[in-house]
C-alpha cells in the first residue's frame, strides 16, 4: 500500500507500506483513498513547526475521499463499496485508510470525488469561524485576509448563502478576479490600506503585525478570528529572523483594552477540535445538507507529493491542492 512519509524536516518520501494493516475497530471504515487534500498545516508539519505532529517519520494529511471497503460491526449509515469524504487526524496521504465513520461523509451526489477531497478542512473551519465563534448574522461586513486559497472559496460560499459584504484580500492583482468569481470585493492588500472601512468580522490568516493592523479595523463589537500565522513563513526553508520578527511583531490583546473597545478577539484550531464529536457532528449536517463546493487548483498523482508541497509553499495554488492515489 502507498503512502506518503514525512522523514523528517523538509524529507517527504512517496513509499509503500510495509507496516502491519490496522485492524477494524466496531465505530470504523476502512477506505480505499482516491484523492487526499493538502492544506498549511501539512506544511507546517514538512518545516518541523507544527507541535501536535506525531514523532518521525509518519504519515501526514487530514482530509480524503474514496470508497468504503469495509465497515466496522456497529457502523451504521455506510456500507462496502459507498463514495465516501472525511477527515482524520494525520494519516490521510495513504492508499488505504482506517477512520472513525462519526468523521465521514457519503459523498453528496452533486460532488465528485475530487471535490469531496477538497471540501471538509476549508468547509470546518468557515463553518466553526463564521457560525460557531463569530456568530455572525446576514447582512454584516467582514474582511478576508487569504482569500485566493482553498478557505477563501468556503468563505465565499457564506457570503452569497448570508448575504455578508465580504472583502477578499491578495498580495497578487492577478488573483482579484478569482476572489470575485467568488463574490467578494477583492483589494490588493496596498489598495486595502488606502481605505477606511470597518468590519463586524474580520478572518486573519497571517498573523504577527497584520493582527494590529486588521484589529484597528474592528467596529464595535466587532469579532476578530486568529487562524494562523502564514507572514512568518517565505519560501521553502525556514528563516529564523523572519519567524523571531512575526512573534516580536505580534501584538497582545490585553483584557481591558478589549472592554474599552468592545472588540472580541479569537483564535481557531481546527485541529484541535477533531475529537470533539458533537461540534463536528453539527458541520458535518451542516455540510450535508448545504455541500459548498471547493475550486479544485491542481491534482498531482500521489508519487509526486512534493509538487504539491512546493506549490502550496510557493504560494502558487488558486484552490485546493490535491494529490491523486487512483
Amino acid at each position: 500500500m502507498s503512502h506518503i512519509l514525512l522523514k523528517k524536516r523538509y524529507q517527504l518520501e512517496y513509499c509503500r507500506d510495509t507496516r502491519p494493516s490496522v485492524s477494524l475497530g466496531p465505530h470504523d471504515l476502512h477506505i480505499q483513498t482516491y484523492y487526499s487534500g493538502l492544506n498549511f498545516a501539512d506544511v507546517m508539519m514538512y518545516m518541523g513547526l507544527y507541535p501536535d505532529a506525531p514523532s518521525y517519520p509518519f504519515v501526514p494529511g487530514y482530509e480524503f475521499s474514496g470508497k468504503v471497503l469495509a465497515v466496522g460491526s456497529q457502523v451504521v449509515g455506510f456500507k462496502e463499496g459507498d463514495e465516501v469524504m472525511g477527515g482524520r487526524q494525520f494519516g490521510a496521504m495513504a492508499e488505504e485508510i482506517t477512520v472513525a465513520a462519526s468523521h465521514c461523509l457519503v459523498l453528496p451526489n452533486s460532488h465528485t470525488l475530487a471535490e469531496g477531497a477538497g471540501s471538509l478542512v476549508s468547509f470546518l473551519t468557515a463553518f466553526i469561524a463564521l457560525e460557531e465563534m463569530a456568530r455572525l448574522r446576514p447582512g454584516e461586513k467582514c474582511l478576508v485576509d487569504c482569500a485566493s486559497g482553498s478557505l477563501g472559496v468556503m468563505l465565499g460560499h457564506y457570503a452569497r448563502k448570508f448575504d455578508l459584504t465580504m472583502t477578499g484580500l491578495t498580495s497578487s492583482p492577478y488573483k482579484k478576479g478569482l476572489i470575485e468569481e467568488r463574490g467578494m470585493l477583492a483589494l490588493t492588500f496596498e489598495e486595502w490600506h488606502q481605505t477606511t472601512d470597518q468590519y463586524d468580522i474580520i478572518i486573519n490568516t497571517r498573523g504577527g503585525k497584520f493582527l494590529k493592523d486588521n484589529y484597528k479595523r474592528l467596529a464595535p463589537m466587532g469579532r476578530m478570528i486568529a487562524l494562523g500565522a502564514s507572514s512568518f513563513f517565505q519560501g521553502h526553508r525556514l528563516n529564523p529572523i523572519t519567524l523571531l520578527k512575526g512573534l516580536f511583531q505580534t501584538p497582545r490583546f490585553g483584557a481591558i483594552p478589549l472592554m474599552n473597545d468592545n472588540r472580541i478577539v479569537g483564535g481557531l484550531n481546527v485541529l484541535h477540535l477533531f475529537n470533539n464529536q458533537e461540534l463536528i457532528t453539527r458541520a458535518l449536517d451542516a455540510f450535508r445538507l448545504w455541500a459548498p463546493k471547493p475550486v479544485i487548483d491542481v491534482i498531482i498523482p500521489a508519487a509526486q507529493g512534493q509538487k504539491a508541497y512546493d506549490r502550496l509553499l510557493n504560494k502558487e495554488s488558486a484552490g485546493k491542492i490535491l494529490l491523486q492515489w487512483r
